[in-house]
């Protein structure tokens, strides 16, 4: 099975990252209608964030 990785660098987003998962996910929605049978995975990379980006990650796995 083919597979799509996207893959996010992540420093300092807590802001951010709601709506970057809003958006991505509606954004995969579409890649696996559009493209049945491809296997799509999302790898945020944190970068030593000091607010609670990391959190808000693990939260959302």
């Amino acid at each position: 099975m083919p597979m799509l990785s996207i893959i996010a660098p992540c420093h300092n987003e807590e802001g951010t990252l709601p709506l970057f998962f809003n958006e991505v996910n509606a954004a995969i929605s579409k890649i696996k209608t559009d493209h049945q049978g491809l296997s799509v995975e999302l790898i945020l990379v944190d970068d030593g964030s000091t607010d609670s980006t990391l959190e808000i990650i693990k939260s959302s796995a």
